[in-house]
């Protein structure tokens, strides 16, 4: 668990400058160490006064955690009152994957477990989110067909462009981590310090994403049955 939350960290390469439109512009590059520690910090900090931090690792827990009603309330009354925060698009993003993976929304039985669904894989989708797009491919494979075919075909469409902008910064990592690692006289990064088991799991990663990215490609958008 810690190591695939460390690679969603590490391969977070965009900064938010500031939110409009519930959309958060980024400018891509790589973050120091000081800025990993503050967007830390800072996300943390968002986690403790939401009373998310509680319950966020507990996923095979169940009765670690509130209802979906309690807390998809609670979660909706803090991105509300804290809409201005620097980092709330990292915590909406975080956030919604939790509860999506918590409550399994991806195996909806009713219409209003679809509209719940439809929500959160729209706050998983604000801003740049190249660290959850294979979870967001099962959430479109699922609404699909539930969902406006409009909107079904744009988020798969930005999907697919942050899956290959995810392929591209693992390899990134990738061929900096073989070099840092097989260079004995490496110095100590500004950046990070890779090691040989975060390289093991960015090589894994690289060959699951060919396939979800193929996953993506086979979806293909239809109208609304309901």
């Amino acid at each position: 668990m810690k190591k695939y939350l460390f690679l969603s960290l590490l391969v977070l390469v965009t900064l938010a400058c500031n939110e409009s439109n519930n959309q958060a512009p980024f400018e891509e590059r790589l973050m120091t160490k000081a800025e990993i520690q503050e967007f830390q910090t800072e996300l943390d900090g968002l986690f403790i006064r939401s009373g998310f931090k509680d319950y966020q690792y507990s996923e095979l827990d169940h009765s670690a955690t509130p209802t979906f009603d309690k807390i998809d309330e609670q979660y909706r009354s803090f991105i509300t009152a804290n809409k201005n925060h620097k980092y709330l698009y990292a915590f909406r993003k975080r956030a919604a994957t939790f509860i999506i993976n918590q409550y399994g929304l991806t195996k909806p039985s009713v219409a209003k477990d679809f509209d719940a669904l439809a929500f959160y894989t729209k706050e998983m989708g604000n801003g740049s989110f190249e660290d959850c797009a294979v979870l967001m491919t099962e959430c479109l494979s699922t609404l699909n067909g539930h969902w406006p075919k409009t909107d079904t075909a744009f988020y798969l469409d930005l999907s697919k462009k942050e899956l290959e902008k995810r392929q591209k910064s693992v390899d990134r990592y990738i061929k900096q981590s073989e070099n840092f690692i097989g260079n004995e006289k490496n110095v100590k990064s500004p950046f990070f310090e890779p090691s040989k088991e975060l390289l093991k799991g960015l090589r894994e990663e690289k060959i699951a994403l060919v396939l979800e990215i193929q996953k993506n490609q086979n979806i293909i958008p239809v109208e609304n049955r309901l």
